[in-house]
């Protein structure tokens, strides 16, 4: 199921899966591109790092789980600095295909045996462009108001006949 979602820079993001396989997909507004898809995989002892785009999938790259079992083998942590920045116990890699560009275009997320404690990745608040429209139709909405007031004033206290 697609979940809104945000990718902020700097902001740390844990993610624990909880089967031998799992992954987070993070794609663009039309859920047409998957921006990141990062697959755990238990068996292969591997978390798997891929994008695709337009159908076509990139090369994909790899981090090792840490080889002790337990619950650190089945967490993640990443950020997005210049980069898309992921580590566990043991290991660190940057996923140099998903800068700040990419990272804008998130809008949502599909989870597989996987969750997001804190809910990092849950977009709480609007969109800058989301509070831009809002505050625009407020803006219009006074407008309006004025006018309105202008004209019934000018005609008397009577509203305008349209």
């Amino acid at each position: 199921m697609l979940q809104d979602a945000v990718l902020m820079p700097g902001l740390e993001i844990r993610i624990d899966f909880s089967g031998p396989n799992g992954f987070v997909r993070l794609l663009d507004a039309e859920a047409q591109h998957l921006l990141l898809n990062m697959r755990f995989s238990a068996p292969d002892g591997m978390l798997y790092l891929n994008t695709q785009t337009d159908g076509v999938w990139g090369k994909p790259e790899q981090m090792p789980l840490p080889e002790k079992e337990g619950p650190a083998r089945h967490r993640v942590f990443f950020r997005l600095t210049d980069v898309l920045e992921i580590w566990n116990a043991e290991h660190r890699h940057r996923f140099e295909r998903f800068d700040a560009g990419v990272a804008g275009q998130v809008r949502f997320s599909v989870f597989r045996n996987a969750v997001n404690p804190g809910e990092t990745l849950k977009l709480s608040v609007p969109r800058p462009e989301e509070m831009a429209a809002q505050i625009a139709a407020q803006v219009a909405m006074r407008r309006l108001d004025m006018l309105e007031r202008k004209l019934q004033d000018g005609a008397g206290g009577e509203p305008a006949g349209i």
